[in-house]
């Protein structure tokens, strides 16, 4: 089995690595992966992770199995969707692929509230009067909120 791994920091590399471990894969290669993981014999090659036609064509060309996306970013841009829809198996940390929802709109919210978290905002059904942490609600004014 062959695995293409989209990302470049020490998640990928640790992930790509395991995977070079295990019996059932013949190989792996990391994009765009780092020097640090050439250096551990991991394959890398150079293609922006937000080149989503890019890879669909360097996993369909080279026979890849399927996909692990590791960073937020190509999750947040829908990567996920447009790999099942050229056919491609992938798999990222937030794919919600069951759901209705496309994945791009599920991370995308995903995405919204991890930002508003590292803000101290976070997202409630109810304000707490005994806090000094601003609360919203989950509708519009996230996006608003985000922004700020």
């Amino acid at each position: 089995m062959k695995v293409l791994v989209i990302g470049s920091g020490a998640r990928e590399h640790a992930i790509a690595h395991a995977l070079m471990r295990g019996g059932s894969v013949s190989e792996v290669t990391v994009a765009p992966g780092n020097p640090g993981m050439e250096l551990d014999g991991i394959r890398t090659t150079q293609i922006n992770p937000s080149n989503h036609a890019a890879l669909i064509d360097f996993v369909k060309n080279n026979g890849y199995d399927w996909v692990f996306v590791g960073p937020e970013v190509p999750l947040i841009e829908g990567i996920v969707d447009d790999f099942a829809g050229a056919g491609i198996k992938a798999f990222g940390p937030v794919s919600y692929t069951h759901l209705t929802l496309p994945t791009k709109r599920i991370v995308l919210i995903s995405g919204v509230a991890a930002s508003l978290k590292k803000k101290n905002i976070y997202i409630t059904e109810h304000t707490n009067p005994n806090s000094n942490t601003p609360c919203i609600t989950p509708n519009n004014d996230i996006i608003s909120a985000s922004r700020d």
